[in-house]
């Protein structure tokens, strides 16, 4: 090790005179080579002999590369059009950016975009005056049409001692395409 900075009565759960903190500075790269030479692999060896203390605790872990994102929960990292490039070039700019994390597994893990993929959407436009003038509600039409397309949980049934759930939803042939809602 390099250096050790020790702090005395205070630490991260409580403050007082059996608490404290140490901060262990590792020498450089080159001068402790090999895998049981890395951070990881001796904070787990620490962690061993301290593990044998019974008179306190001693917890060694390995500080977050960027202070204040922690050692396990990672970051966001929000890709922004600026340029007004479109969503194609924003889509295409994601991916390398994905593809570039990739590369570099002993640096960035688990790196995934959140969200959907992009899956072609329709848009429905209700005259609120006409649904008005027959009597529908803009939420009872919402609700008919999320029914008949992809289907409503109605309730629950007992048969043969199981429970079983009852869903009702538009046949298939009457649910596929764009046109069918005309249906």
């Amino acid at each position: 090790m390099e250096s050790v900075f020790t702090v005395a009565g205070f630490g991260f759960n409580s403050n007082g005179q059996n608490t404290g903190l140490l901060f262990i500075s590792p020498k450089n790269w080159d001068k402790r080579p090999g895998t049981h030479n890395r951070v990881e692999a001796i904070a787990k060896r620490a962690n061993g002999a301290f593990s044998k203390i019974k008179e306190g605790l001693v917890f060694p872990f390995n500080l977050p590369a960027i202070i204040e994102l922690g050692t396990a929960t990672g970051f966001d990292f929000k890709l922004i059009d600026q340029g007004s490039l479109g969503h194609e070039k924003l889509t295409a700019a994601r991916n390398q950016l994905l593809g570039m994390a990739a590369k570099h597994p002993n640096i960035l893990v688990g790196v995934f975009p959140k969200g959907l993929e992009d899956t072609p959407q329709f848009k429905l436009i209700i005259d609120q005056e006409k649904a008005k003038a027959l009597g529908a509600s803009i939420t009872t039409i919402n609700d008919t049409m999320a029914t008949a397309l992809s289907g409503s949980y109605i309730d629950d049934f007992i048969d043969c001692g199981r429970v079983k759930k009852v869903y009702i939803q538009a046949k298939a042939p009457f649910r596929m395409l764009p046109e069918d809602i005309n249906k």
